[in-house]
């Protein structure tokens, strides 16, 4: 059996309602922002929520999803195909910490070191 024997037993993946998309931005934006910003954010998304650009763009993310298995596939494919930068620091987003001091110890401290602070931002994400 290979990885992707089965796919076309899974179902299609569904367009998200918008409010929940816009739930799930601000939840894992936060991670990110002082509370000053993430009231700010709230009322951007708001305020984007009610405007007719919204209602354009959802549908047409559900129009997309009416003639494509997957809408996301083809865009998530690209952004890890497309970019020809250097995965670190460009998309990683472990790799958020530009404070690289001396350490004793060679290249397993300086390791260390990075794995604690990837380990930091996945942990920010997942909370």
């Amino acid at each position: 059996m290979s990885t992707f024997s089965r796919q076309e037993q899974l179902p299609s993946l569904p367009v998200p309602p918008l409010r929940q998309s816009l739930e799930s931005y601000v939840k894992s934006a936060s991670a990110l922002l002082s509370p000053e910003e993430v009231v700010k954010l709230r009322e951007d998304v708001l305020k984007f929520e009610n405007s007719s650009l919204a209602d354009i763009l959802q549908k047409a993310l559900e129009n997309r999803a009416k003639s494509h298995r997957n809408w996301l596939e083809d865009w998530w494919y690209n952004v890890y195909t497309e970019d020809r930068h250097a995965l670190i620091p460009f998309v990683s987003f472990g790799a958020l910490n530009t404070s690289y001091t001396p350490i004793d110890g060679g290249q397993i401290s300086r390791a260390a070191d990075v794995l604690h602070h990837w380990i930091a931002v996945w942990d920010r994400i997942r909370k």
